[in-house]
């Protein structure tokens, strides 16, 4: 069964694991540490503010190299004082280090994307106008046949009206010699 608890001091709500240690919390949003005292309702929207993952929930795995936030031995976040300001500006400069190298592999990967794209694009448009010109190419030679049947076509016609003439020519004299 799920816990709900509720911060007395920012009224924050979460929830807290069946098999909860008992003892005090911190509540995430403003660290006030309390006991968990009188329950709230179950609700979807609560989430759970007690120390680690929740039951059944596995953290992801820390990225070789990562450098979380520099934490006390209560797992809070370490107070920036004067005595270890110097270190938290280190470890502030190995966080944008790490940082500008993570954005720069990315606008790498985009540069490289972009360029092949690019390579892609301009491949396709040089096949469409080579295959553009082809059929200009064959538009044309299909004009120049058109054409050449046009002029056959009517070569044939008058051919045929000159047979037309010759065979009533023909006709004529035949009749004329019968």
């Amino acid at each position: 069964m799920v816990v709900l608890v509720c911060c007395p001091k920012c009224r924050f709500e979460g929830a807290l694991p069946d098999d909860d240690p008992g003892g005090t919390i911190a509540c995430p949003k403003c660290g006030t540490e309390f006991a968990p005292g009188g329950a709230l309702p179950a609700d979807a929207t609560a989430v759970w503010v007690g120390t680690g993952a929740p039951p059944g929930v596995t953290p992801p795995p820390l990225r070789k190299g990562a450098n979380p936030l520099p934490t006390g031995a209560a797992g809070r976040p370490v107070e920036i004082t004067p005595s270890n300001a110097g270190k938290h500006l280190d470890w502030m400069k190995n966080e944008v280090a790490r940082f500008d190298a993570y954005v720069a592999r990315q606008l790498e990967v985009l540069r490289k994307r972009r360029d092949e794209l690019a390579a892609a694009e301009s491949a396709a448009a040089n096949a469409l106008v080579a295959r553009d010109l082809q059929g200009t190419r064959e538009k044309a030679a299909l004009e120049a046949d058109r054409a050449a049947l046009a002029a056959e076509r009517e070569g044939l016609t008058r051919r045929a009206e000159a047979l037309d003439r010759a065979e009533r020519s023909l006709q004529r004299r035949l009749a004329e010699v019968e």
